[in-house]
């Protein structure tokens, strides 16, 4: 279950975001200090619904910071010559002496950060004392940064699982972690928990370029429900669930290549049930849609999950590979873990109402993609549901029409 990322398409939509610390000595000049550089979006949402399109004050990313290798031989041995290599050619013997796994902060129109960091300048080192060994083209330096969303103080998601620690050479490898923890498929699961994750890189910056502006790719794919009626039937739902066995880790590694990494899905999963629906958190009233009035083509539920004050949320979820969302195929009638879509719901045809449950697995069209939002419309028509999935073209990370499965980090 392994794919490519590369420099050159994207089925990660970007999000960009800045910051720049707002806090530097004043016998210092602010030039000579890395920061990061104000906010500016590129795109918007009608809804937060657990997928952002800015990060709040307050909000945390980790940085890795990489910039002057060691000696071939070395270890431990700066060769500060080689400073201006670009990062293909460096990046193996070159540790995150610049930052290892700092925490930025956000603040508004600022960010901060505590171990302040100069870039080299000709003489002196990070820490802005004389350094004999930083030759005169240091500012010619050249820098590679990671970035990932979110940085959380306590039950963190993301790992950095190497470099151990800022004095290791080599490129990283990281492991975002779903925070659920479910052991069977009835087990109750919070998409509440769920962070957006996000990540990004930039290649060979340079001192002239001022400050680090991180433009991020969303990491998961988010999923809506609506429940619509085109029926002439009345039509009421007691509950919709997403239950099933989930990929649990994503794994960016590039370690193997340096610029050009991979991510994976390892076999590591937690099981459980998604509540998009229930009617015992509604007072034991149902969803209620009646048949569509004269002259209206359906009625219908809107976005679900709703929170508290109405408004539509999705799950998000890693995408992973075939058969998608979780590493079981299938049919979830005779497997539970089969990710699948369950709806308890009752239907007057003008006799007797009845009462029924429709289960449906992925259909084999619908192959999703990280960075895009879907809504899962179950559609009632005569007397039963069609399961059909459509991208969010009005609330989306990307337009939903990428072909690969291809990262893009800039």
């Amino acid at each position: 279950m392994k794919k490519k990322l590369c420099l050159l398409s994207s089925a990660f939509v970007l999000l960009a975001i800045a910051c720049q610390q707002d806090e530097l000595p004043v016998s210092a000049s602010e030039n000579n200090y890395i920061s990061f550089a104000a906010p500016t979006l590129d795109m918007e949402t009608s809804t937060r619904s657990h997928t952002q399109d800015a990060l709040a004050a307050g909000d945390k990313f980790g940085v890795l910071g990489y910039c002057v290798p060691y000696e071939l031989g070395r270890p431990g041995t700066y060769n500060y010559n080689a400073g201006t290599s670009v990062w293909l050619n460096k990046y193996g013997l070159c540790p995150p002496s610049v930052f290892y796994n700092e925490p930025v902060t956000v603040g508004g129109i600022y960010c901060t950060y505590e171990n302040l960091k100069q870039w080299y300048m000709p003489g002196k080192g990070m820490d802005g004392l004389d350094n004999a060994e930083v030759g005169s083209n240091a500012e010619q330096y050249r820098y590679t940064f990671f970035a990932y969303y979110p940085y959380l103080d306590a039950d963190p998601v993301f790992s950095v699982d190497s470099p151990t620690d800022a004095a290791t050479a080599g490129a990283p490898k990281f492991t975002f972690t779903m925070p659920q923890s479910g052991s069977d498929v009835n087990s109750p699961l919070d998409h509440n928990m769920t962070p957006d994750a996000m990540f990004a890189v930039l290649f060979n910056r340079q001192k002239m370029q001022g400050s680090l502006t991180f433009t991020f790719s969303h990491m998961l794919t988010a999923l809506g429900f609506e429940v619509n009626n085109f029926s002439e039937y009345d039509l009421q739902v007691h509950s919709i669930k997403l239950s099933g066995q989930f990929f649990k880790q994503i794994v960016l590694d590039f370690t193997g290549s340096g610029t050009l990494g991979s991510y994976t899905f390892p076999e590591q999963y937690y099981r459980g049930a998604y509540t998009v629906y229930d009617e015992t958190a509604h007072n034991g009233q149902p969803l209620s849609l009646p048949a569509p009035a004269d002259g209206e083509e359906r009625s219908t539920s809107g976005l679900l999950p709703q929170n508290a004050d109405g408004t539509g949320e999705h799950i998000l979820l890693i995408s992973g590979s075939a058969p998608y969302f979780g590493p079981v195929s299938g049919d979830p009638a005779s497997n539970p873990d089969v990710v699948h879509v369950s709806i308890d719901y009752t239907f007057s045809d003008g006799t007797i109402p009845a009462r029924r449950t429709a289960v449906y697995g992925r259909p084999t069209t619908f192959t999703p993609t990280a960075g895009t939002k879907y809504t899962a419309q179950l559609n009632f028509v005569g007397n039963a549901f069609v399961l059909q999935f459509v991208v969010d073209n009005n609330e989306t990370w990307e337009d939903g029409g990428s072909d690969n499965d291809d990262v893009i980090f800039e």
